[in-house]
């Protein structure tokens, strides 16, 4: 099933410009211009880190419960693997790895898909993946539509306490960078759209 029929997605746009606030008016010098700089890895991290999720996911000996076990560990070196930026021989030496994991455990190929999958396309300095979806009119929309923009991609619903109260502070970020190109695009998980456009 296609991202477009499980999601229904809201762009909260900005406006394309907006005068920006003289010194005086906010108190404070403007911002100067700057980047966010991830370090890379070193291959001796990487191979750390590998190593302790061999050591982890190989306490499980029982391989009916390997999967369940491993899955953990797993989420925690992507967790891991998200704070830096792998090289391309980096990322090759991980999925070769998965792929001596897949020869001890066969049946969990489908498992280490979804690993490789995360390496591939989902990894500090690599393009986002496209998405597809509608938007409460009913349009359809692409998240490349947004390219050249910085996106903030949002997950939410209704029904989610924490991501109510966090809408007012969304709000504020649009407003901060009404003049910069900036977006927020944000995928509602609710099953009705009427539930999902309420007011918050």
């Amino acid at each position: 099933m296609r991202i477009a029929r499980l999601l229904s997605l809201i762009v909260l746009m900005t406006p394309a410009a907006a005068p920006a606030y003289a010194q005086d008016d906010i108190g404070f010098s403007p911002v100067k211009p700057h980047s966010i700089v991830v370090a890379p890895f070193t291959d001796a991290q990487v191979t750390s880190l590998l190593t302790t999720l061999d050591t982890m996911s190989g306490k499980q000996k029982d391989p009916e419960k390997w999967a369940k076990d491993a899955s953990i560990h797993f989420w925690r070196l992507m967790n891991r693997l998200q704070t830096g930026q792998l090289s391309e021989a980096q990322r090759d030496q991980v999925l070769k790895h998965f792929d001596r994991v897949e020869q001890a455990h066969p049946s969990e190929k489908a498992f280490l898909d979804q690993q490789r999958d995360m390496v591939r396309t989902k990894m500090i300095g690599l393009v986002a993946p496209d998405i597809v979806g509608k938007d409460y009119d009913n349009a359809t929309f692409k998240l490349s539509d947004y390219r050249g923009k910085v996106v903030v991609l949002y997950f939410t619903g209704e029904w989610c306490g924490p991501c109510r109260s966090e809408y007012p502070y969304q709000r504020l970020m649009l407003e901060v960078h009404k003049s910069k190109p900036f977006a927020i695009v944000g995928v509602n998980s609710d099953g009705k759209v009427d539930v999902a456009t309420r007011k918050a």
